[in-house]
């Protein structure tokens, strides 16, 4: 029973001891998906995880941690594999130190499965999401997500690089963006919760069919709003 006790707890050493050496997977046969890392805790397991994306890429979370003067320090590496390539497209984006619920900074996939992109979220004070294209592996920009469409690859966002948050109406396939501000009378009461009540009814070659319920009335209903976006006037 001791031997067997011994060799179990080597294994577990020699998991976590590989996952703390931040070195770069190259081919297919450098990939261990039984890497793991620690939490804060010291008892709560980080996984390496994998996922199945759209047009057979396959996404790979790694967590990793590094010690930098006494500080130890947990991020992820993002792999993205199709056929025999593959490529470490992020490092060093996302993590934190002894914080506690580290895993909670760390970037995690929610199904956010476009044709030609993908996003990863990650809890920045509010949840960011963080576009990657697929072919090129680039990251495109990071946003506050009102809602997707996985159907007709769109993206309904806070947009924060202006002076004042603006919901913009992203089309991943035309590269055109629109904005839904000025469709929108949130009326006498208001809105509760803003970006997260919008969806995409349908679409033409002409317009985008919108939805947005989060204004309500004196008696507390939603009051939904339906209005289209002229393929024509961008933002």
């Amino acid at each position: 029973m001791k031997k067997k006790l011994i060799v179990c707890s080597l294994i577990f050493f020699v998991g976590f001891l590989y996952a703390n050496e931040k070195s770069v997977w190259v081919t297919k046969e450098d990939i261990n998906l039984k890497e793991f890392i620690l939490d804060e805790d010291g008892v709560t397991r980080i996984e390496t995880e994998k996922f199945e994306l759209r047009d057979d890429y396959i996404l790979i979370i790694r967590p990793v941690e590094t010690v930098e003067n006494d500080y130890i320090c947990r991020s992820s590496q993002i792999y993205l594999l199709k056929d025999d390539s593959v490529k470490l497209i992020a490092e060093n984006m996302d993590g934190g130190g002894n914080i506690g619920n580290s895993n909670k900074y760390l970037f995690r996939y929610e199904g956010i499965d476009f044709n030609n992109y993908f996003c990863l979220t990650r809890f920045e004070g509010n949840y960011y999401y963080y576009l990657f294209d697929k072919a090129t592996g680039n990251f495109e920009f990071k946003f506050i997500k009102g809602s997707v469409d996985l159907k007709y690859n769109i993206i309904i966002y806070v947009d924060e690089s202006k002076n004042a948050r603006q919901i913009i109406l992203y089309d991943l396939t035309t590269q055109k963006k629109y904005d839904l501000d000025k469709y929108i009378k949130y009326g006498q009461y208001g809105s509760n919760t803003y970006w997260e009540d919008f969806q995409v009814v349908n679409v033409t070659e002409e317009n985008y069919s919108i939805v947005f319920s989060g204004s309500y009335d004196e008696n507390g209903e939603e009051v939904p709003q339906y209005f289209t976006v002229d393929k024509e006037t961008k933002e």
